[in-house]
This record gives C-alpha cells, sequence and structure tokens, in this order.
C-alpha cells in the first residue's frame, strides 16, 4: 500500500488464491482500483460469482483478457463500459480472433473449437520461432496462429476460454474439460 499502486497484474487462478486467504482488514484499504489479467475465463457460473466476490471483497473491477506469447499483445479485453464477466473480452484492434474445428473450418458462435489469432496491422505479432521452421509452420496455418486453447465466441464477439487443447476431448462439436486447471 506504501506505492499508492492503482492496477494489479494476474495471470492463472492468483484471484481465486487471494480470495481464499483469511480475510483481512487491511485489504479494505488498499489503493487498487483494477485487476488486469487471465485467468477465470472458464465461462462457468462459479467462475462469475468468483469474480463478483473478488471485486466485492477487494473493492475493485477485473478485466480479464486473452493472449499468448505468439500475438505479443493482448488478443482479446474486456473494456471499462463493454466487460462480460466470465469472458476474456472482445478483440483489440490490432488482432482477428476466431474459433475453428479440426479441419480449420470456422465455427458458429456458441460453439466451442480452439482458439485462432491474427493481426489486423503489421508488425504487432511473432514473425515465427527462432530457429524452429517446423514449429513455425505447425502454429502458423491457414494465416492463422494457432494457440492450443479451446474456446467459444458468443453472438457479442465475446470469447469464452474453456480449456488448452492437452485437456480437452472434442466429441463432435462439443469440447469437454478434463482437468481441474
Amino acid at each position: 500500500d506504501s506505492y499508492q499502486a492503482t492496477i494489479f497484474l494476474y495471470l492463472g487462478r492468483t484471484l481465486s488464491v487471494l480470495y481464499n486467504e483469511a480475510d483481512n482488514s487491511e485489504y479494505q484499504t488498499n489503493s487498487l482500483e483494477n485487476a488486469i489479467g487471465h485467468g477465470f475465463g472458464f465461462g462457468s457460473v462459479a467462475d462469475d460469482k468468483l469474480i463478483n466476490n473478488v471485486e466485492d471483497r477487494f473493492d475493485i473491477t477485473v478485466y480479464e483478457g486473452y493472449s499468448l506469447t505468439e500475438t505479443a499483445s493482448i488478443g482479446t479485453f474486456n473494456f471499462p463500459g463493454e466487460r462480460m464477466i466470465g469472458s476474456c473480452g472482445k478483440s483489440l484492434p490490432s488482432a482477428e480472433v476466431a474459433i475453428v474445428d479440426q479441419q480449420d473450418r470456422f465455427l458458429e458462435p456458441g460453439e466451442s473449437g480452439e482458439i485462432v489469432v491474427r493481426p489486423t496491422r503489421q508488425n504487432t505479432m511473432f514473425q515465427g520461432y527462432y530457429n524452429e521452421p517446423e514449429m513455425t509452420v505447425e502454429a502458423c496455418q491457414n494465416q492463422w496462429i494457432h494457440t492450443g486453447g479451446v474456446g467459444r465466441l458468443d453472438q457479442e464477439g465475446f470469447l469464452y476460454f474453456v480449456a488448452n487443447e492437452i485437456n480437452a476431448i472434442y466429441r463432435g462439436q462439443t469440447v469437454g474439460r478434463i482437468s481441474a486447471l
């Protein structure tokens, strides 16, 4: 609190861990206003409730996003005034995000599949893996960066992260999470 920070950056289940710490009156007098990161986003009712609880307990606003190293920046984000709790937000102007099936066909809103991202502006995402041309070809198919993340988009374009492909089972157009993330 001595630095009067107003923004807290987080990854993974950090907010869940903080929320589950013993109640401490010191938390009620913090200078934080916002938590920005990626970690909830599984789109479940439990996550929506947890985000609301974190916001109430710490008197902050949580803004989820989605990104990976290869996109070199955030791909989606919940912005002030346009936020859907439980989602990872909408595409930024520098990125286009879509959901595809295992044959790289675009899926309709509400259908789960692999999250793919591509830049809409030059020099905003990676150009390839250093000295790894095979990995680059595998990750960048059909002009999209294949993230290995499973998600869905809603009708308004909000992204909901479901799981990493390594932790998912495909059943037709349905993807189920098989591990506790």
